[in-house]
């Protein structure tokens, strides 16, 4: 009978188990900061090692989502090759695979500059499975001479890229939770008309801004004057089931087709309620919305960020 029982903080046995899967303890060293227990016993080595296995690539799927920032899979490298590309920098994960990486884009003639960058690729490789994401330079690396309201704004600005919002200068966009107005700066300078709602004051004025100093709730008289909307955009700060529950109800002044981003905010800590929370919002969302995707963005910390389509 063979015993498991394991505590991350007992860096050697994690590092035996990584070992004997073939992988290189140091590229893990962030799993090792997270308590991690279990206890089981198996009366075959073998079945023991195949449940650290499946429970460790679990784990790691979670630690490379939050980690890292990537947008396709593939189990071939050259796929990778074929992006449009500039001068990039590579982030390999694990480590152990940068060097042969890098030669493989090298000889294949792309060209590689850690400084001068115009593009920053992330490529990962879990159980033979490359995950991978190609990112323009300013998603990481901001502009000293351009000042904005609140790092929000970059949020925006990426949300509305990588989920490719087809917004246009005729559109007109509701922003929920506005204040201080990071998102409606970014959006009157790309749409006809932004109608702000929050009740606390906001730090831009522009003469296609409408502010309207009420919670959402209390506003869908005053948005009546206004709609349709084409796209709707939501950073709350609260609980999201509460925030999807708002949004079902504004379908009445959505143009048909129109578009959202919402920010779920994970405000739960452990994973499994994480998850449960992030499928509860959807679960509501998907009443009238079609959900286009859910991403981690770059600009994303504590929370997920979800495109949705409105359509009758």
């Amino acid at each position: 009978m063979i015993n498991v029982s394991l505590l991350s903080q007992k860096h050697e046995i994690v590092e035996a188990i990584l070992e004997i899967m073939g992988y290189s303890p140091t590229d893990y060293y962030k799993i090792k900061r997270d308590i991690f227990l279990f206890n089981y016993s198996f009366d075959n080595p073998l079945d023991a090692l195949s449940f650290i296995k499946k429970l460790y690539s679990s784990y790691l799927s979670v630690f490379i989502n939050r980690y890292f920032i990537t947008d396709s899979q593939t189990n071939k490298l050259n796929d990778i090759l074929r992006l449009p590309m500039g001068f990039l920098r590579v982030v390999v994960f694990p480590k152990s695979l940068e060097k042969e990486i890098l030669e493989t884009l090298e000889k294949n003639n792309v060209k590689l500059s850690p400084i001068k960058f115009d593009w920053v690729l992330f490529i990962v490789n879990l159980k033979g499975e490359y995950y991978y994401g190609l990112f323009p330079k300013e998603y990481f690396v901001r502009k000293k001479e351009f000042r904005t309201i609140s790092r929000a704004y970059y949020k925006i600005v990426e949300a509305i890229d990588r989920f490719k919002i087809p917004i246009n200068l005729e559109w007109k966009a509701l922003d929920i939770g506005a204040a201080p107005g990071s998102w409606s700066d970014y959006l009157s300078q790309k749409l006809k008309l932004v109608v702000a709602v929050d009740p606390a004051e906001l730090k831009i004025k522009r003469e296609n801004i409408i502010h309207i100093k009420k919670k959402i709730e209390d506003s869908f008289e005053d948005l009546d004057k206004y709609k349709p909307f084409n796209l709707v955009t939501c950073d709350m700060n609260q609980d999201p089931r509460e925030v999807a529950k708002i949004l079902l109800k504004l379908s009445p002044f959505l143009n048909n087709p129109s578009y959202m981003i919402m920010t779920i905010k994970l405000i739960y800590k452990g994973k499994r309620a994480k998850e449960r929370l992030i499928k509860e919002t959807l679960d509501i969302l998907k009443e009238k919305y079609k959900v286009i995707g859910i991403k981690k963005l770059v600009a994303n910390h504590e929370e997920l960020t979800v495109a949705l389509k409105y359509e009758t």
